[in-house]
């Protein structure tokens, strides 16, 4: 079975080795050089940068699970896991909420997230080790603030479309500031941690992958 996972706003492959599934056939989409303007353009460059077969899993981190269901809601797909993540604007903390029309008024050199200090990426992130922190600073280094000003817009926009008809399983940090816990649906709570449990709390939610997959989709 293939899983195809959808990495976060700023992030990439570079996630790869959290994420060790045995049995299971992982790939990790490559993001577009041009995201377009709307998410139906946005949803047509990442198909023909990537193949997607049939009756797969998508896991979406962060961002990426909007991606995810919004693909899934066109593709199909057997079942989407949310590590992180959530289905609309409402879950994301409001101060950051407030924030995002800012996206449509200041240029894209505001954008940029290795700009970003290290203590708000700590606080926000629940990044606790040095080379986590340097991990998400080298992704970040990738993504110019074009694009990562285009991506909050697809994010204050909405993920469009229909919902998705497959079975959800959404995993969560208790202590996540960027998406209060509070304000989402959750199946696994990881106790204490923050925003980006993909790096920081990778076995908990790699059990839990293979735990549901085997239970659900078997």
């Amino acid at each position: 079975m293939k899983v195809y996972f959808f990495p976060g706003l700023g992030a990439d492959s570079s996630l790869a080795p959290f994420h060790y599934l045995p049995g299971l056939e992982v790939h990790w989409i490559e993001w577009p050089k041009y995201f377009g303007e709307t998410w139906d353009e946005f949803i047509a460059e990442i198909r023909k940068k990537n193949a997607f077969e049939p009756g797969s899993i998508y896991a979406g981190i962060s961002f990426g699970g909007l991606v995810a269901q919004r693909m899934a809601s066109e593709t199909g797909a057997k079942g989407i896991i949310l590590i992180g993540s959530f289905s609309d604007i409402g879950s994301i903390a409001w101060i950051l909420r407030s924030m995002m029309p800012l996206a449509f008024i200041l240029p894209p050199a505001f954008f940029r997230i290795r700009f970003v200090p290290r203590i708000l990426i700590r606080y926000y992130f629940g990044i606790r080790s040095k080379a986590a922190l340097d991990l998400f600073r080298d992704m970040a280094e990738k993504l110019d603030g074009r694009k990562t000003r285009d991506l909050i817009r697809f994010i204050a926009a909405g993920a469009e479309g229909n919902p998705p008809q497959a079975p959800i399983l959404r995993i969560h940090g208790s202590r996540d500031r960027i998406l209060p816990i509070r304000k989402q649906r959750v199946d696994l709570a990881i106790e204490g941690a923050g925003h980006f449990i993909s790096m920081t709390d990778s076995p908990q939610v790699n059990a839990r992958i293979l735990e549901w997959i085997e239970k659900e989709l078997g």
